[in-house]
């Protein structure tokens, strides 16, 4: 899911000292590249802020495969990172895919996440035309993603494209695997989308 996030900006961190303290009107344009090997930490610092947004935990071995399906280059799996004056302070994971409606690929954007210390200063928006560029570079027919009808970044999202009317149903299924740990194999979870 989309996010803004939350509490990210640890008091303290260098990212946050930076950042905290400069005039809105000095702010640098944002860069955007693709997630590095010396990006995990601050990546996962964002990373947990975003998984508080969302009231959710992780196992760390969840964390630790999408970091390493990040740094795959034969993986789906997208990562890319903003940055304003050299620190990490957004990122975007986005999943690459065949789809059915269409012979090309399509792009879905699973996480995005900027600091709240570096809101409002175009990062998600950034984060978002990048990946168009990437899509377009792997070859995508679209670009999509969905959040919380509640999240405060719909007013952005909604300046790309508005929401359509499709509802989601998830159905979360136990793998049968080594990763399987004796769980119910299927948990129902429907949520309707906007």
């Amino acid at each position: 899911m989309v996010s803004p996030g939350l509490d990210a900006g640890r008091a303290g961190s260098p990212e946050a000292a930076t950042l905290e303290h400069r005039p809105e009107h000095e702010a640098s344009a944002p860069l955007v590249r693709a997630a590095a090997a010396g990006d995990e930490g601050r990546w996962r610092e964002l990373w947990t802020g975003y998984l508080e947004f969302y009231e959710v935990e992780l196992p760390d071995q969840v964390t630790d495969m999408t970091w390493q399906r990040m740094m795959d280059p034969r993986s789906g799996v997208v990562g890319r990172v903003a940055l304003l004056d050299d620190h990490v302070v957004g990122f975007a994971v986005a999943v690459i895919h065949p789809t059915t409606w269409s012979v090309a690929g399509t792009c879905y954007l699973e996480d995005l996440f900027v600091d709240p210390v570096a809101r409002r200063r175009g990062i998600g928006r950034s984060l978002i035309e990048d990946l168009l560029d990437v899509a377009q570079d792997r070859d995508c027919s679209r670009l999509y993603w969905h959040t919380q009808s509640t999240n405060p970044a719909r007013g952005l999202y909604d300046e790309f494209v508005a929401a359509d009317d499709f509802v989601r149903y998830r159905l979360l299924v136990q793998p049968a695997g080594p990763t399987s740990q004796g769980a119910d194999r299927l948990q129902r979870d429907v949520k309707k989308q906007p």
